[in-house]
């Protein structure tokens, strides 16, 4: 198969994928899913899913949207560490990992940008457990 070809089917996967989500939450103007892992008073671990629109704005989703929406991006890419939270933009494809409480993004309504790491997403082990296991080193 040729590379042409793998970026047109990895393009309409992508497309597929955009318009399943838009589907499920019944809302065409959704620009960027946002993935997390949040904790209950008793430290039980839960998964949120929080839309946003391209100005940054949070939209509502139904429980039974936003689990929909959590088992198609998950399930189509198995391989990342879901235990970090994670941005996904529909309109390009692009997944990456969430900013973090201090970076530029973190509360997108306030910011008015998403933030995140480098465009270049890695693939980190999934017995990994600490950000900062997985920080990108700086070159001194």
């Amino acid at each position: 198969m040729s590379r042409l070809h793998t970026l047109r089917a990895g393009s309409a996967r992508t497309a597929e994928l955009a318009a399943a989500i838009r589907a499920a939450a019944d809302d065409p103007s959704i620009a960027v899913v946002r993935l997390k892992l949040l904790y209950t008073r008793n430290d039980r671990p839960y998964r949120a899913v929080i839309a946003y629109d391209a100005d940054c704005w949070q939209l509502g989703l139904p429980r039974d949207a936003a689990e929909i929406i959590d088992m198609l991006v998950r399930g189509r890419r198995p391989d990342i560490d879901w235990v970090f939270d994670h941005d996904w933009h529909l309109d390009t494809g692009l997944l990456r990992r969430s900013p973090g409480v201090t970076d530029n993004g973190y509360i997108p309504q306030d910011d008015k940008c998403f933030g995140g790491t480098d465009p270049v997403f890695l693939i980190t082990d999934a017995r990994t457990t600490s950000p900062a296991a997985t920080a990108p080193r700086s070159a001194a």
